[in-house]
């Protein structure tokens, strides 16, 4: 169990994936590289510092990645600040950066996509955000063509209080849903075999043979993955 400093903004122990491009341990040229771009992040987001106050104790992640992670933030107007220690605040949907010193900083500029870097699978995790929509989401995509799939990535939680004490324990849980977006439509995702193919009709026997043919589980997020693969693979 954690002392809470803020829901929001807690002081974050690096884990190994942050770790391994910690400011200072790379080339001279890289390190001035980084420290460049996040002073231009801050400059151009209006970064504000995080002021921490204790108000409870919690458990539970409430940040996308856990700890601080290296991503290449874009904004609407197309720039790109890159190796900027970043996390997404899953409380407020906020973008939470750090500078050289560790020091935290919330960005207000607009963001239009982050891409985080996942060393431990050598890939990339994008998030985007949805002009449409009008809330402060950003929306993992996990898969993009002619529809794209996209996971939301919310927090739910419960108040605990413990015997004989006024002290209250938030626990928080991710919560996950998915949706599509097409031709500037945000729609949430049944996953039922029935109502996917009735989404992608114009494919629908292609798909459905795919979906046989490879055994498909809905219910999988690695086999949904799939399935839009598939279809947004077609001509």
């Amino acid at each position: 169990m954690k002392s809470i400093i803020t829901v929001l903004f807690s002081v974050v122990t690096f884990a190994t994936v942050a770790q391994h491009r910690l400011y200072g341990t790379a080339s001279t040229t890289m390190y001035s590289r980084q420290l460049d771009e996040t002073s231009a992040l801050m400059t151009d987001a209006m970064g504000q510092p995080v002021y921490p106050q204790q108000k409870y104790k919690w458990e539970g992640q409430v940040s996308f990645p856990a700890n601080y992670t290296y991503a290449n933030i874009t904004t609407p107007s197309g720039k790109t600040y890159r190796n900027i220690r970043a996390k997404i605040n899953l409380v407020d949907g906020s973008l939470l950066f750090t500078d050289s010193s560790n020091s935290e900083f919330v960005a207000v500029l607009p963001i239009k996509k982050i891409a985080f870097e996942d060393v431990l699978n050598h890939s990339i995790i994008t998030f985007i955000k949805v002009k449409e929509d009008t809330s402060n989401i950003l929306y993992q995509q996990l898969d993009s063509g002619k529809i794209s799939l996209l996971k939301k990535i919310y927090l739910t939680y419960k108040d605990q209080m413990g015997y004989g004490t006024t002290s209250v324990t938030r626990i928080f849980e991710q919560k996950y849903s998915y949706l599509i977006y097409s031709n500037t439509e945000l729609l949430p995702l049944d996953r039922s075999k029935a109502s996917l193919l009735k989404m992608l009709a114009d494919k629908g026997q292609e798909v459905e043979a795919f979906m046989e043919r490879e055994h498909i589980k809905l219910r999988k997020e690695e086999d949904l993955i799939k399935v839009f693969h598939f279809y947004n693979s077609l001509k």
